[in-house]
């Protein structure tokens, strides 16, 4: 009996390590199911934050096509004539700071509280449109970024309630944040004003240039060659443009060819033009009614060579005395000359004459002008002290006597009809 009790207990003892060890198994297979459905929980949460994620993606670019728009049709709106604190609010206004009860104005687009009841947002506290039941973000701007900083602050305890919205619930808060807030997050949103034609800006008409000068202001990227300007009020005419020389803007009105030895040449008084390339250094000229009205609306004067050195003088090269059957003389004094090296001089003189001017003198640039013949009125005796003279009969060709800087002198004072000098002459 003894023995039968012995190996009795020796049974229990057996099945009680069997148990034991099939508890253990149990707790394993268990520890290793829950591991097993903890991972399977978190791919899913995963699953759902990037669905999540791709949702915030197609929101805030949503947002970026509302925003253009938004910012597009909300500047032209006129101001509501309603003052927050002491401060215009115009209707682009999304939300406001402030009381009511302090006397400050609400503009037609002032945010409730969706989640609320209709109940006011928070005394001085901006919210934008995003600021919903628990989904209240402190961002009073338009941008999807205010929709990014709501999705990053969301807990572990709203995980589940953010994960269960719908995509035309998140198209239903795009349209809160533009203002459109309705009593339903069903019903469709409110559209926003139509603009009236008398609120859109006017047009303003576009100024034809009259001058080179206008025309590089307008264009800066406008290089040289011919253009049709306003020279003169309702008649458009060609003209060249030279737009690099000395910043350019340069209007030409007259060029000597190098190399022309006839007598005759065109001379800077003519009103016959000449339709050569002045750009290219060919025979050219305008009329003087162009020259005269260049003249009104310019303020200095460039002698440009065909070698590309120039001298630039601080007046125009005319005035309303040039104009056609006028026999007018003139001169201009205190003038600075400035030569493309930089070399300057100043209180110098230009003259023209449109009549005493038979065997030369018409046009002249130097220090004095001595007028010591009828017949050459602006050409001083011995052609001295001149940085450009004209002398010789029927129209000889124009000089230098003296230089100034990298303006080199070519004839000392020779009455042929050699052309030893190709320059264009302008006005800016």
């Amino acid at each position: 009996m003894k023995e039968h009790f012995s190996g009795w207990n020796a049974l229990v003892a057996i099945a009680a390590l069997v148990g034991v060890g099939h508890q253990s198994m149990m707790i394993k297979s268990l520890e290793k199911s829950l591991l097993s459905s903890n991972q399977g929980v978190h791919s899913s949460l995963q699953g759902d934050i990037r669905r999540l994620q791709e949702n915030n993606n197609l929101m805030r670019a949503e947002l970026q096509a509302l925003r253009v728009d938004i910012s597009s049709s909300a500047s032209s709106y006129k101001k509501v004539e309603k003052k927050a604190n002491g401060a215009d609010v115009d209707e682009t206004t999304l939300g406001t700071k402030g009381k009511r009860a302090s006397g400050a104005g609400y503009d037609e687009f002032s945010l409730y509280d969706h989640g609320s009841g209709g109940r006011k947002l928070q005394e001085d506290a901006g919210y934008d449109s995003t600021s919903v039941s628990s989904m209240q973000v402190r961002t009073p701007v338009l941008c999807a970024a205010s929709v990014e900083t709501w999705a990053l602050s969301i807990n572990g305890t709203n995980l589940v309630n953010y994960m269960s919205i719908e995509f035309d619930d998140i198209k239903r808060m795009l349209y809160l944040i533009v203002g459109s807030l309705t009593k339903s997050p069903t019903s469709p949103p409110t559209p926003l004003p139509t603009l009236r034609p008398s609120s859109l800006p006017t047009p303003q008409p576009t100024i034809s240039p009259r001058t080179c000068r206008e025309l590089l202001d307008q264009n800066p990227l406008s290089t040289s060659g011919v253009y049709s300007l306003n020279v003169i009020e309702g008649s458009k005419r060609s003209v060249y443009c030279d737009m690099t020389t000395n910043g350019g803007g340069w209007t030409v009105v007259f060029a000597q060819q190098l190399g022309d030895n006839t007598c005759g040449k065109p001379r800077l008084i003519d009103d016959a033009e000449r339709a050569g390339n002045p750009l290219s250094f060919e025979a050219y000229n305008v009329n003087r009614a162009t020259k005269a009205a260049l003249s009104a609306m310019s303020t200095e004067s460039i002698f440009i060579r065909s070698t590309g050195t120039w001298m630039k003088a601080s007046h125009t090269l005319f005035d309303s005395s040039m104009y056609a059957g006028s026999t007018a003389n003139v001169d201009f004094g205190g003038v600075t000359l400035t030569a493309s090296d930089g070399t300057t001089v100043t209180g110098k003189y230009m003259a023209y004459a449109q009549s005493k001017s038979s065997s030369g003198g018409s046009y002249g640039v130097g220090d004095y002008i001595d007028h010591h013949s009828a017949s050459y009125w602006d050409l001083n005796s011995g052609c001295r002290e001149m940085y450009l003279y004209e002398y010789g009969d029927s129209g000889g060709s124009y000089k230098v006597n003296k230089a100034l800087g990298s303006w080199t002198a070519t004839d000392a004072c020779s009455a042929s009809c050699d052309s030893s000098l190709g320059f264009l002459a302008a006005m800016r």
